[in-house]
Formats: structure tokens, C-alpha cells, sequence
């Protein structure tokens, strides 16, 4: 899938931010993000980074956080989405370049 396939199917412009492993660039959307709700975070240097709002998450601010990886050619190289769950963590769910799925909890209290 390219980057208009994504646009035309998510029909939100994505926040464009920076991973702090390596400095990537890939997209962030903040889904059913209450009015006013804004995540900016710098790291290093990167104007905007891949850090997930835990604490948006937890306190209800947004449903879900999903990033998208490219590849070179402007191809989904893979996906992350992190949503809360009904036992108060926080879940990620990951597709990888291969189609391997992982679902993990990450971020627990």
C-alpha cells in the first residue's frame, strides 16, 4: 500500500514523526482524539517523536494511536496499534514487513 492509498483510506492527514532508534521518519494518527487533544514530543533533536501517549491513552484523551512505517519506495513497511484495553493497560498490536502478527501489552501499571 502507498502513502495516497493510506491517505485515501484513513481520510486524516497524519502527524509526520521521527523514530528515536533511528531516526525514520513515519506517520502517527491520534484516533477519535477528543477536541484540542496535541501530543508533541521531542527527543534528541527530532522535531516530532514516535513516543506513544500512555497517559492520553490511559485517561481516555484519544480511542488509539497508530503508526505506519515506510519503506525507501513509499510503501507500508509496517504498522503499530496501541489502544487501551478494558483492564486499564495499554495493548499494541504490530503487523511487521514479513505479515507477522504480534500483540503485546507494553505499557502495564
Amino acid at each position: 500500500m502507498t502513502k495516497d492509498e493510506v491517505k485515501s483510506l484513513v481520510q486524516v492527514n497524519p502527524v509526520i514523526v521521527y523514530s528515536i532508534l533511528d531516526g525514520q521518519e513515519s506517520w502517527r494518527y491520534d484516533i477519535g482524539a477528543k477536541e484540542g487533544y496535541s501530543h508533541e514530543v521531542d527527543v534528541e533533536g527530532l522535531e516530532q517523536s514516535d513516543v506513544v501517549d500512555v497517559e492520553g491513552l490511559k485517561q481516555k484523551k484519544l480511542e488509539g494511536v497508530l503508526f505506519v512505517e515506510w519503506t525507501k519506495d513509499s510503501k507500508v513497511n509496517s504498522f503499530t496499534i496501541y489502544y487501551p484495553a478494558n483492564d486499564g493497560t495499554i495493548q499494541e498490536y504490530r503487523v511487521f514487513e514479513t505479515g507477522q502478527i504480534k500483540e503485546t501489552t507494553p505499557f502495564k501499571d
